[in-house]
């Protein structure tokens, strides 16, 4: 239920919302700068667990980490391998960074792959910031058709290998980061509320979704549990939502984890 007055119990704080992030943050070498190309080896979870899942693409995919942190503890069995670059996308696009081609982003992901086609996880959980810019240039539909080849690409290599694949739709963004703006709306949060027309992209995620399920991949929209028709809230119950302009809090993202349950329960082996 949104709230529209911060709460005093607000979780987590204002004062510590920038230290609420995934724990690959917390780990050197885990999430990728926008230099690196290795192949980290970044375990989460039931570490020697025999239900392995992958999370793979941009910090929009490592935002779900916490969720699947969570449930390795309640479920059990969950071990966790984390594969995440800063802008770089799991769909099989050249994307643009500082008006150049990311070369290292399309390097990173080529070995990633790799090593997911070497060593195949149960299920590969997917999801990438759905506003980057393509270094064709493209946009409207010519830029959500590479987007959907790209990402189809990558289903199909990781589905060849024998795994499981997840693709979780993007999440909200917003004009002014929420913390922020909560600052000085503490009386009233609803100015500081995103508008889903803005907010997100519906057509590219019905092109996901439609590319993904016809790859025989699993596809899962949250939108539901942040925005509804009128509005994106910040602060749900006592929870702060966002931790800036489009990454949820590590809470709030650990709170959604009952949402991909049931798709990510359908890859458990046996």
């Amino acid at each position: 239920m949104a709230t529209t007055e911060v709460p005093t119990n607000l979780t987590p704080a204002l004062t510590a919302v920038e230290r609420d992030v995934p724990g690959v943050y917390d780990r050197p070498g885990c999430h990728l700068d926008t230099l690196s190309t290795e192949v980290q080896d970044c375990r989460f979870g039931d570490v020697n667990g025999a239900f392995r899942v992958a999370v793979f693409g941009d910090s929009h995919a490592a935002q779900w980490l916490p969720a699947l942190e969570r449930l390795s503890r309640e479920d059990g069995d969950l071990a966790i391998a984390s594969y995440t670059k800063s802008s770089c996308p799991a769909a099989s696009v050249t994307i643009s960074l500082n008006n150049q081609p990311y070369a290292t982003c399309d390097t990173w992901r080529t070995k990633v792959l790799a090593t997911l086609t070497s060593a195949p996880a149960d299920l590969v959980v997917v999801s990438s910031y759905a506003f980057h810019p393509l270094a064709s240039g493209a946009t409207g539909a010519d830029r959500r058709n590479e987007w959907s080849v790209g990402l189809r690409r990558t289903i199909d290599q990781v589905l060849a290998a024998g795994s499981s694949v997840l693709v979780v739709a993007d999440t909200p963004r917003f004009p002014t980061a929420p913390p922020i703006c909560l600052s000085s709306h503490v009386q009233d949060t609803r100015p500081c509320a995103g508008d889903p027309a803005s907010a997100r992209d519906p057509t590219l995620t019905m092109a996901e979704r439609t590319v993904t399920v016809s790859a025989g991949a699993a596809y899962v929209d949250l939108t539901p549990a942040l925005c509804d028709t009128r509005t994106c809230p910040i602060i749900v119950g006592n929870l702060l939502v966002y931790r800036d302009v489009n990454h949820l809090t590590a809470t709030f993202a650990a709170y959604l984890a009952p949402e991909l349950r049931e798709e990510v329960e359908k890859a458990r082996p046996g």
